[in-house]
C-alpha cells in the first residue's frame, strides 16, 4: 500500500491461520465488523482521564468510555490500562469511522459474564431460598447481592442470626 506521505507500508503477520492460508486478506476476520453483543479481544493504545482506546483488528478501533472500564473505583486509569495490555470486551454498538470501524466496548466483568436467564425482582418468591454475598455492613443489618441477579436487599440484624448480635462486623465481611 501507498499511504499518503508516498512512503510504502507493509502489513506483516505471523499468525499460523494467515500463514497456511493462501487465500486473499478480504475474507479475513480482520475485515469483518464485529456486532453487538460479540465478545472480542482488543490491546489498549492509549488511555486518559475519559477512559481508553484499543485496536481490535487492523480496520477496527474502539473506545472504552471510564465507567466501562471495570466494576470496581479505578483512581487511576492510565496505570491500571496502560498500552499493549490486552484486554476482553463486549460491543455495545458499532458504527463506520474515518479509517474504517469504530466499536463501543464495555469491559467490566458483570457485562462479561451477565447471563440471559438472570432473576428479576419479580422471579423471587417470598419463603424461597437463593445463593447471595455480602456486599455492606451497616450496624442495622448487611446488604446482600443476590446470585445471577441484578437484585440485592437489606437482611434486617433480627435476620442475620438466632442468637442476639451486638457487632455484625465481628460476624460477617465483605
Amino acid at each position: 500500500k501507498k499511504s499518503a506521505s508516498h512512503t510504502k507500508v507493509i502489513e506483516v503477520s505471523i499468525r499460523k491461520s494467515r500463514i497456511l492460508n493462501k487465500e486473499l486478506l478480504e475474507d479475513d476476520y480482520d475485515t469483518k465488523s464485529p456486532e453487538p453483543g460479540d465478545i472480542v479481544h482488543a490491546y489498549v493504545v492509549t488511555t486518559g482521564k475519559m477512559g481508553c482506546f484499543v485496536r481490535i483488528s487492523r480496520s477496527v478501533e474502539g473506545r472504552v468510555q471510564l465507567k466501562q472500564l471495570t466494576d470496581a473505583f479505578l483512581p487511576d486509569p492510565v496505570s491500571a490500562f496502560p498500552p499493549g495490555r490486552l484486554v476482553v470486551g463486549k460491543v455495545k454498538g458499532v458504527k463506520k469511522g474515518n479509517k474504517g470501524m469504530m466499536v463501543d466496548l464495555d469491559l467490566r466483568e458483570t457485562t462479561l459474564l451477565e447471563a440471559k436467564d438472570k432473576l428479576t425482582f419479580e422471579d423471587i418468591k417470598v419463603g424461597s431460598k437463593y445463593k447471595g454475598h455480602i456486599t455492606r455492613i451497616e450496624p442495622y443489618g448487611v446488604f446482600v447481592h443476590i446470585e445471577n441477579s441484578h437484585v440485592s436487599g437489606l437482611a434486617h440484624l433480627s435476620e442475620c442470626s438466632d442468637d442476639y448480635i451486638k457487632n455484625l462486623s465481628g460476624m460477617y465481611y465483605t
